[in-house]
């Protein structure tokens, strides 16, 4: 299974009958296809490099915003980790638990924005929404992360209609 100048595994093929051996054109159809799989097995790989790049990246930057405040620390990630578990019992497609876990990492990336006293408690309270529309300003010029931003920007909304900013109720709050 060729893929550009690596190979990314092999083919055996065989026959039952020794006396019926492959023509030519049945080595064409199978070099052919291992040309194809070898580059699917290739792009699996560099796209699972990618999204374990992705992935790393916003662990990263999650750690800095939260290097901020010690009341934040670990937080996104415990977020992450309970988003993931939802949307896995919900029994959502691969995709959509990436991305739960993704908005769970990224829910409170609005909060490097708010200044000291209101993130370590010692000033006056900040609306409880300006760390959500900051995150959502934040990844507006990131088209990949459309459903994450929704979702942060529901992240304070609740069931009972009485969250915010928007004050959307349960239908209306994305999954």
């Amino acid at each position: 299974l060729p893929a550009g100048e690596s190979t990314e595994g092999a083919v055996y093929l065989a026959r039952e009958a020794a006396s019926d051996p492959f023509r030519e054109d049945d080595l064409q159809v199978a070099t052919l296809a291992g040309i194809v799989g070898g580059l699917a097995l290739a792009n699996a790989r560099a796209h699972r490099e990618r999204e374990g790049a992705l992935l790393d990246t916003v662990k990263a930057l999650v750690t800095a915003v939260e290097m901020r405040s010690d009341l934040l620390r670990g937080h996104a990630e415990r977020v992450a980790g309970y988003a993931l578990a939802i949307a896995r019992a919900m029994r959502m497609s691969d995709t959509d638990c990436r991305q739960a876990q993704l908005a769970g990492l990224l829910h409170d990336i609005g909060t490097v924005s708010v200044d000291e006293p209101c993130r370590t408690g010692l000033g006056k309270e900040p609306p409880p929404h300006q760390h959500v529309q900051a995150g959502e300003k934040i990844l507006a010029n990131l088209p990949a992360f459309t459903t994450i931003r929704e979702a942060i920007s529901c992240h304070h909304e609740r069931a009972d209609g009485k969250g915010v900013p928007a004050g959307r109720r349960a239908e209306a709050i994305p999954p």
